[in-house]
Order: C-alpha cells, then structure tokens, then sequence
C-alpha cells in the first residue's frame, strides 16, 4: 500500500485514485541446507535453491483520502537449484535449514521431504489489504497513524489439485499499525504487525532447524530523502521479524529474520513510478535470502477526469448555483395596499406598494424581502443584512464580504478570519466577488502535483478563510496550466494539482463536501504563453464560490 518502499509499507491516501503495478523480486540462494559446528558456525553443505524470481501483480484503489483497498497476485516464476537426494550429512551433527517460505510453497515434492523445486510457473495466494487514516497524513504531516492488515486466500484449499496452487492450504490474516511522516524532505515510516498462521513444518525431516513455521511478529522502519518537486526518493529500510508461536523458536537463530534494503525511486511521468532496491539478509531464516533485488514499476493514472464531483465540468467558471429561496418574509413596517382584484389566469406580481388576492408577491431580488417592504429591493441583504434597514446588506466598504460593523480593516479589502483583529484584513487571500483570490501563486514540483512547502502559508490563510466564512457552501478549486506539453498530459497534471490542493485543505479542517475540483489544462489562459511571464501565470490555481454566490455589497443604504 506505500508508494516509496517495497518491504516496509509507507501508506498512501487520495480521492478516487487507483494503481496497477508488477514487481520482480530476485533472491540469491533464499533455500540451503548445511550444518552448525561446534563454534556455532553455519557450514553450508547443499545450495537447494540458488536462484529464484518472484513476481507480483498488485491493484490499488483509494477512496475519501483515508482508506486504501489492495489486491496483490504473487507468481512463482523460476528457480534454480540443486535437490538431489543425499544430503551427505553426518549422523551426529545438526541440521539447519534456510528456507523461502514462498519458494516452498511454489515447488512440487521433489526431494528432501516436501522441498522441490520449480517445474513451471505457479500462482500463489492472493493477498486482499485495507488501510485506514487515524491521524495526520503519511506524506505531509509530521506524524499519521494508520491501521489496517491482509488476508491471504489459500487457493489450493479450493482447487481440485492441492499442487495446482502454490500456497498454504489456511487462511493467513496480517493486522498492522502503521506510523508515517513527512517533514521537510525526510519521508519515514514504522510499521507493527502480527501474522497469523498455523504452526506446521515446513518438509518432512526430522530434526532440522528453521523448518517449522507459525505466527511471526514483524517489525519495519523506513527512511528516506524525498525531493517532491523532482520527483524522487531514495533512502534505506530494515526490516526484522521471528517466529513467536511455537514460543520455543522466538527470537531464536533459524527463526529470526532481519533484512536491509536500500532503494531509489522515481517518477519518469506523472502516472508512472519506477522503484528498484538492493540488500541483504543480516540475520537468516525462511524467507530470508542473502540477496535480494528488486524492481516495481505502477500506473497511477486519475480515477475520474474532471475530479471527484462528476458534476464539476459542466458548472460553468464565472457561474454558480443560486442559493435556496426559504419562505417569504412577511413582516413588513408599514401595511401594504391590499386589493380585491383577482388575477388573471396568467401569474402576474403585483406593483411594489400594494398586492392583489390570488398573486404572487414581488421579490425582485430574491433575498426572502418583499419589494412592498424591501429598503433595497435591487439588493439582496446576503449573508449579512443590515439590522437598520430591511432587505439591505450591511455596510461593507472595501467589498470583501466582511460588514464595516466586523471589519478590523474596514478600508482595505481582505478576507475573513476567525481572529478578531485580523477579521477583513488583508493577507495572503481576499475574498471578491465569486473567487477566493491568492496573492501567492500555489507552487507545486516539475510536472508533479506534490505541493511545495512555500505554498503552505497559503493554503493556511485560504483554510483559515473557509473555517471563517461558513456561509461559504462551496467551492470548486480549478487547476490551470500552460501549453507546453501535450493537451491530454497537461489536462490530467491540471485535475491531479487541483485535487492536490482540495486533499491538502480537508487535511487541515475544510469540510469535504464544500468542496469540488476540476481541471481545465491549457484550455483557459489568462495571459499569452509566447513569454515566461504568461506561461507562468497560466499555471495557477483558481478558486471560485459556487454556492452562494456572494451578494453584492454596497456601502451606504438610502
């Protein structure tokens, strides 16, 4: 379920996402049988397994930005070894065994008890996992925690041929705690689990060390220097596990386990990420080879084109949803003209000033205020009416939606702020008309949607804008970018940065649902991309209000 480490997970959260990725796993001599000397030496007597490739096909899907759904195939594809039938081992000394578990449950009974090896290709158990975000977020907040497990599916269980099927013949269930951060360009993560397993030997011989298996705790850290904007990461993990059901073998030589990588990855476009590592088995047990490559390769592409509202393309940019009209106010301070005249069959409004039986009243402006009573019948009162004059908003000067009454800077326009003394003055965000305008551009890495660090000072002051205008329903961030590149490339990069900037904000205490995010490509430039200038600010972000619109405010009322 991580994206930059293959032993050691690093979960990964998003909004209607998903992948597919295959992955070779080439391990040096992971089977061997030898003996231990007096000195406590082990002395290999038989390499039974030298080479083996593993491969693994493995689907994600991401949904809400806290939960992570995984399916994982593995595929035994080739070893190569020696298991002929004599061991040619001293009756008097100790057997040991290193053994891959998956290589034993891929190979047919050969020799040497169960242990054989590959006759052809076989597929293992397929693995299904979840995750879940607690807290934080693994790759922008300096500490999340998730939790989450797999379930490995014995296929043999269910096929005719026990040995059609390379695996175990149980269920397998893996819970798993995960803690993970990011701060500045330091990715870690540490990760808990316990597998559950049946105890049962691992081949038929007596006696030998290392081949019994059962339940196993499995502890990992990973570390890692990320450059976000150019799209890589590299950095070291380890990982130790043992067995602890049967307790006899925890903790013991044969049965503990302790593995080192070191891995490069890196993003050549923006939907595909190669990952390549390299290491060593340390401490050797089932399962652990003394060496071990491996390379991954996924395609990250975008669930849903225009974003998570398939709504989102079709509500036109200057444009927006009309707020819901409740019940007409029908308090008035001066008794309006009542007339006994019906209407006519047509609906008809009746003249400000006086109404007519069986019509509809007049609200020219749909602000709920009669025009017979409104004081400002052009104008709504919006969401903030003037207690002094009926149908009238409050006095708002420098028109950015804070009342002059509110206003802590009521001569320069600003945005809301739950600070009193901030409350309406300017920063990094102004609130005009239908748009929430930044005064920073939001940066993000090359070609990337990763967010920079220079950028969080204003997401914050657009976060702290939207915690400060509730009557803001919603908003739909649009993503904008230059022509260089192809249309189709530059549309998704635009969706994916928009979507980017909408997680980064739920992140921080922006309600879900007052969100939407489009992208929109090259298709809308704001300045000409024949110079640096224009192409720079065609690359942008665009916020816009689109339920309520805001009501127009004025400055003084009649």
């Amino acid at each position: 379920m991580g994206e930059s480490s293959i032993m050691v997970d690093v979960p990964r959260y998003g909004t209607d996402e998903f992948s597919v990725g295959f992955s070779l796993n080439y391990a040096h001599r992971p089977l061997v049988l030898g003996v231990e000397n007096e000195a406590g030496e082990f002395q290999t007597l038989r390499v039974l397994i030298e080479h083996q490739l593993l491969g693994h096909i493995d689907l994600s899907a991401r949904f809400c930005d806290c939960t992570t759904f995984s399916l994982t195939l593995p595929i035994a594809l080739a070893e190569r070894g020696d298991s002929s039938r004599d061991p040619s081992v001293p009756s008097t000394s100790r057997y040991s065994l290193m053994a891959s578990a998956a290589a034993r449950s891929a190979s047919e009974p050969d020799s040497l008890g169960d242990v054989g090896l590959l006759r052809s290709s076989n597929v293992g158990d397929p693995r299904l996992g979840m995750m879940v975000r607690l807290y934080g977020r693994p790759d922008e907040s300096p500490l999340s925690v998730s939790l989450g497990g797999y379930l490995w599916v014995p296929l043999s269980r269910f096929l005719s041929r026990p040995e059609a099927g390379a695996g175990d013949q149980e269920f397998r269930a893996r819970p798993m705690l995960v803690l993970a951060g990011h701060r500045q360009h330091i990715q870690w993560s540490l990760a808990g689990s316990f597998l559950f397993r049946p105890e049962a030997p691992q081949n038929t011989l007596p006696a030998i060390d290392g081949s019994v298996e059962g339940s196993e705790l499995r502890v990992g850290t990973h570390v890692s220097y990320t450059d976000k904007e150019r799209g890589f990461a590299v950095g070291p993990e380890v990982q130790l596990s043992t067995l602890l059901i049967p307790r006899d073998y925890a903790f013991k030589p044969f049965y503990t386990s302790l593995e080192a990588l070191i891995g490069l990855h890196f993003k050549p476009s923006q939907v595909l990420q190669v990952d390549l590592s390299a290491g060593a088995g340390l401490l050797r047990r089932p399962g652990t080879p003394d060496l071990r490559l491996l390379l991954r390769v996924s395609y990250n592409p975008v669930w849903k084109g225009q974003g998570s509202n398939p709504r989102a393309s079709q509500v036109p940019p200057s444009g927006g949803l009309q707020a819901p009209v409740p019940a007409l106010v029908t308090a008035h301070t001066t008794a309006p003209q009542l007339s006994a005249e019906p209407c006519s069959d047509s609906p008809q409004e009746a003249s400000p000033g006086s109404l007519r039986l069986g019509c509809p009243a007049s609200d020219a402006d749909q602000d709920t205020v009669l025009d017979s009573v409104d004081q400002c019948p052009e104008t709504p009162w919006g969401q903030f009416p003037d207690p002094e004059h009926l149908g009238c908003p409050a006095s708002d000067g420098d028109q950015d939606t804070v009342p002059d009454s509110l206003d802590a800077c009521p001569d320069e326009p600003g945005a809301p702020a739950l600070e009193q003394g901030r409350n309406g003055c300017p920063g990094l965000v102004e609130v005009k008309g239908d748009r929430l305008l930044i005064r920073k551009p939001i940066v993000f890495g090359l070609n990337t949607d990763t967010v920079l660090e220079e950028s969080f000072p204003v997401l914050q002051a657009m976060t702290d804008a939207l915690r400060a205008s509730p009557w803001i329903k919603k908003i739909r961030i649009e993503g904008h970018t230059d022509n260089q590149g192809s249309a189709a490339a530059n549309q998704t990069l635009s969706v994916r940065r928009a979507r980017s900037v909408m997680r980064w904000l739920q992140t921080h205490g922006v309600e879900p649902e007052r969100m939407e995010f489009a992208g929109y490509g090259q298709s809308r430039p704001v300045a000409g991309n024949d110079t640096e200038q224009g192409r720079a600010a065609n690359r942008r972000v665009d916020i816009v209000i689109i339920e309520p619109p805001p009501a127009p405010s004025s400055g003084a009322h009649p």
